[in-house]
């Protein structure tokens, strides 16, 4: 058992691996158990939420709009097959936050 554990064979990346810019993204995706795509969506977020931020929109407005360009995004790369869907359907959801949040906040008083 803990010969196995040390001596565990990993997969090496191959000529067909880096032929193009899909396929050496999707080998990343797999080498990394899946989660390369949702930390770089997660950053997406938070790159587009600051800047929005520091645009002078509201926070509310920036969550939204974060989330909805996460959730396109979440579906082109879902349909590529480089998501799986439970992490589309979190963008779905900040989205749905977003938008509650942006209507309380502009409600009046």
């Amino acid at each position: 058992m803990i010969n196995q554990l040390i001596f565990q064979t990993y997969r090496t990346l191959n000529y067909s691996d880096s032929g193009d810019m899909f396929s050496l993204v999707s080998y990343a995706n797999q080498v990394s158990d899946g989660i390369l795509m949702p930390i770089m969506l997660a950053v997406v977020f938070f790159i587009s939420t600051v800047g929005m931020t520091f645009s002078g929109r509201s926070i509310a407005r920036a969550v939204t709009f974060s989330g909805f360009i996460c959730s396109i995004l979440g579906i082109l790369l879902a349909i590529m097959g480089m998501l799986s869907s439970p992490w589309m359907y979190f963008c779905f959801f900040i989205t749905g936050i977003g938008l509650i949040w942006t209507r309380f906040s502009e409600a009046p008083s």
